[in-house]
């Protein structure tokens, strides 16, 4: 596992992008690499935050070509899994995230992505971003434990976690 993360370390960083939008490798090539970005994203050991500056530097140079509303896709795909994946760290990624839902939406032509986009940046957004995540992915809420502080056991515990009255 640790030889994966170094060899995935070395793919992206030369693709991280100079203060000038530029990077050492060709940006374009990403979209060929989309699949592969997908299954490191599901490693929560991964820090996703390069892969992030990545893709957002793909999407706003529009590098897409002539397949651009699968390639978006693909990115709201990989954000999808950034927020399945790393639930638990959301809050640090807010950033990130917003801002690369934000150029996704001003790229897409069709409602549907725009209308994913939306709710995710209302998710991101959230004071309860962690377990609206967990929530979202309930399937994988057992396996992740602990949220921020708090023991969530499965579905029900974020459930009654979130819902809660304020005192």
């Amino acid at each position: 596992c640790g030889f994966l993360h170094e060899a995935a370390a070395g793919l992206l960083r030369g693709w991280l992008p100079h203060a000038d939008g530029t990077s050492r490798r060709d940006a374009a090539l990403v979209q060929h690499y989309l699949p592969c970005l997908h299954k490191l994203l599901s490693s929560p050991q991964l820090d996703p935050r390069p892969l992030l500056s990545i893709l957002l530097n793909y999407v706003r140079r529009g590098l897409m070509g002539q397949g651009e509303w699968a390639e978006l896709g693909w990115v709201l795909r990989l954000v999808r899994q950034c927020l399945r994946h790393h639930a638990t760290s959301v809050r640090a990624l807010r950033d990130d995230l917003a801002e690369l839902l934000v150029a996704i939406s001003e790229r897409a032509r069709d409602p549907d992505t725009k209308d994913q986009c939306r709710l995710y940046s209302q998710v991101v957004a959230s004071p309860e971003a962690t377990k609206l995540c967990l929530l979202m992915f309930d399937a994988d809420a057992p396996a992740r434990g602990k949220a921020e502080g708090g023991a969530l056991k499965g579905r029900e515990g974020v459930k009654r976690n979130l819902f809660r009255r304020a005192s």
